[in-house]
């Protein structure tokens, strides 16, 4: 799995690389400037805030690489950060606002699950962004802070999966299922 994690990051080098000729990415597939890994039109103004207010990670170096799903999902969503209204996913549309890194607090301690895109109007969507992330198998990880939610959340489908996935972590191996569900759990409060 590695060779193939080697590779599509070796080819969205290239591509970045080709779209932007005037970048400068280094061997680890990293633009020199933020800036760099942006497609034209699209400004570090219409999402920076959003990732400030979150925990802000991807703006210290991860975002810059032709390989980030963060840069992913700013460059195919910030074009309609100043007209909501005219986006439309699988036939939704009416939004008022978008948001990146939106944050859905389960209720518990620690990080709150964060999203990659809130489009928020006469109904909520939200965008969780993969890019090469699948390729690196992921065991499911819950706390036991998870079973306080039982009461409230235990109808639910996804807190369903926490016992499935506490007895087979690896169930799911190349998709985060448990952030997924953290995720979810967060939605399902908010």
């Amino acid at each position: 799995m590695d060779q193939l994690l080697g590779r599509a990051k070796a080819r969205l080098l290239e591509a970045a690389c080709k779209a932007r000729p005037d970048a400068a990415f280094d061997v680890a597939g990293y633009a020199s400037r933020l800036e760099e890994n942006l497609i034209d039109g699209v400004s570090r103004t219409q999402f920076e805030a959003d990732y400030l207010a979150g925990t802000g990670r991807e703006l210290c170096g991860k975002m810059r690489a032709a390989h980030s799903s963060a840069a992913l999902v700013v460059n195919t969503f910030a074009p309609w950060r100043e007209r909501p209204a005219r986006m439309r996913i699988g036939g939704i549309s009416g939004f008022d606002r978008l948001r990146f890194e939106a944050v859905y607090p389960t209720g518990l301690g620690g990080t709150p699950p964060h999203l990659d895109l809130a489009a928020e109007g006469i109904c909520t969507l939200v965008v969780e962004s993969k890019l090469v992330e699948y390729l690196t198998p992921k065991a499911a990880v819950f706390s036991r802070a998870y079973d306080a939610l039982a009461g409230s959340r235990c109808g639910s489908a996804w807190f369903g999966l926490i016992t499935k996935l506490r007895g087979n972590p690896a169930a799911y191996r190349y998709l985060d299922v448990a952030q997924l569900v953290k995720h979810s759990l967060g939605l399902i409060r908010g």
